[in-house]
Parts: structure tokens; C-alpha cells; sequence
């Protein structure tokens, strides 16, 4: 149901952000190109972005924020773009098609589908076909009771941060431990 696209988005004077294209879920890489130039940009997470403490200050982009919503997902650049003659060219995933009208769509993130499927399934197995409930649980929740797992811990794991892992230590100056 996802595709991996390339797509370009010209950067505009004093505007820090743009919207991904239509069915557009998550960036997977992205350049600042520049003169011809690609130069990365890297991916910060949600708390990275919150923490800055000037996100109006401008220059040439480097680092990027996604917030995926449940119908389109905002992404956020740092710095505010200097100028209009660069562009953000980037990889981003796509749902293939749309399931219809709203009407007809449950409003969640196309990522949890299979696992609300396995979910509705275990729980109608439970009440309908009680032989069937143990195998449909583990696929929906994994084998271990007090862990998430199976497809709805992939689900979940599929909204985690993908950004560099940072460590920050502390030293007590009195000599203890």
C-alpha cells in the first residue's frame, strides 16, 4: 500500500515550512540543494524542535521536523530559509491510493490499519469463535503478556522518533558515585 517518491519543494524567503504532497506520510532523506549543490539535511525529533529556543532565526536549512498528522504531515525546517533560489529535494512515503470518502474511512493513521484489523478479528474470535481467540491475540499483541508486541507493536514502533540518539552525562564534582 506505500510507495517511496522523490518530490522538490522550492524554498520561499521567510517560510519555514511546507505541507507533503497529497498521501505523503514520512520523509525518509532529504538535500538542501543549492548552486547544484546537495548538502544534507538531517531529521530532528519532536522534542528537539520544541526545545529550540529561536525558530525564526534564518540561514540556510539543515535540520527538519515531520509532524504527521492523521490526513497531512507538516514538515518544519531550521533555519528559516534565506532565500528563494534553493530547493528541498527529499524521499517520502506514500500511500499508493486513498480508501475512499471520510464517510467510509476510519480516521486513524493508514499505519495502524492492519493492527486495528487484528484487533477487531481477536475480539470478534473471543465472542464468536473462542478457539480461534488465543491465535488471533498473540498475531495482534505479540506472545509476551506484559509486553507490546505482534502488529500492533510494529504499528506503534512505526511513530517512533528516527533521529540520531543523544546521550548527555552528568559528573558529580564532590568525587562520589
Amino acid at each position: 500500500q506505500w510507495m517511496i517518491e522523490r518530490a522538490t519543494q522550492l524554498t520561499t524567503t521567510g517560510v519555514a515550512t511546507f505541507n507533503l504532497p497529497t498521501g505523503g506520510l514520512d520523509i525518509f532523506d532529504a538535500v538542501l540543494r543549492r548552486s547544484g549543490v546537495d548538502i544534507p539535511i538531517n531529521r530532528m525529533s519532536r522534542s528537539e524542535y520544541l526545545e529550540m529556543a529561536d525558530k525564526t532565526g534564518t540561514g540556510r536549512p539543515d535540520r527538519y521536523f515531520v509532524d504527521r498528522r492523521y490526513n497531512l504531515a507538516t514538515v518544519y525546517l531550521w533555519r528559516t530559509p534565506e532565500n528563494s533560489t534553493d530547493s528541498i529535494v527529499f524521499d517520502y512515503m506514500r500511500q499508493i491510493s486513498q480508501p475512499g470518502q471520510m464517510a467510509n474511512t476510519l480516521q486513524m493513521p493508514p499505519h495502524f490499519l492492519e493492527a486495528f484489523v487484528a484487533g477487531l478479528a481477536a475480539r470478534l474470535a473471543q465472542k464468536y469463535k473462542p478457539a480461534d481467540w488465543p491465535t488471533l491475540q498473540t498475531y495482534y499483541r505479540g506472545s509476551d503478556p506484559n509486553k507490546i508486541g505482534g502488529v500492533l507493536g510494529d504499528a506503534i514502533n512505526e511513530d517512533r522518533d528516527r533521529t540520531d540518539t543523544q546521550f548527555r552525562l552528568s559528573f558529580n564534582t564532590r568525587g562520589r558515585r
